[in-house]
């Protein structure tokens, strides 16, 4: 079950559903969903499902190669890390399913965490802090986007936020 939030002319449009639901707008409260998630809208939502599922395509192609990945230990000091990505820089963000988001820089994790979102994020199985993306533009647009489980109640959240 996810929970969306977005917009659409203007107005807030929420609902509840599985991806392919809201995908398609079949389901419970079908033509409430097809009212408020135009075709476009769910146009849009395919096609990133499409680009994430030849994402993960890519990736089996590159492990099959035999001599074409090499792996290597930068850290055993992490707890339950989900989520690596960068911010065109020199650190490497880790993201830990409990609501941390720690930095390796140079072989080292640094300290404190970059960001501890810990009271906010429900975390267990495949819950928690699950994704940090930098805004294309960072760092002239500081903002930081995270994807996680809202606690007390497990609904899936993306929020922005601003770099000081």
């Amino acid at each position: 079950m996810v929970a969306f939030i977005g917009h659409e002319a203007g107005r807030p449009v929420t609902g509840r559903g599985s991806l392919s639901a809201i995908a398609t707008g079949i389901g419970p409260r079908s033509r409430a969903r097809r009212r408020t998630m135009t075709s476009p809208w769910r146009a849009r939502l395919l096609a990133l499902l499409m680009v994430a599922a030849s994402g993960l395509l890519l990736a089996d192609a590159a492990l099959a190669q035999p001599g074409s990945l090499e792996l290597v230990t930068v850290t055993t000091a992490l707890d339950d890390p989900v989520y690596v990505t960068h911010a065109g820089d020199d650190r490497v963000f880790v993201v830990e399913r409990d609501g941390l988001v720690r930095i390796v820089r140079d072989g080292a994790l640094q300290a404190p965490p970059f960001l501890d979102l810990g009271s906010k994020v429900l975390a267990g199985g495949e819950r928690g802090l699950l994704s940090i993306a930098f805004h294309p533009d960072y760092p002239s647009r500081p903002w930081v986007y995270v994807y996680y489980t809202r606690r007390p109640d497990g609904a899936v959240v993306i929020s922005r936020f601003t770099l000081s």
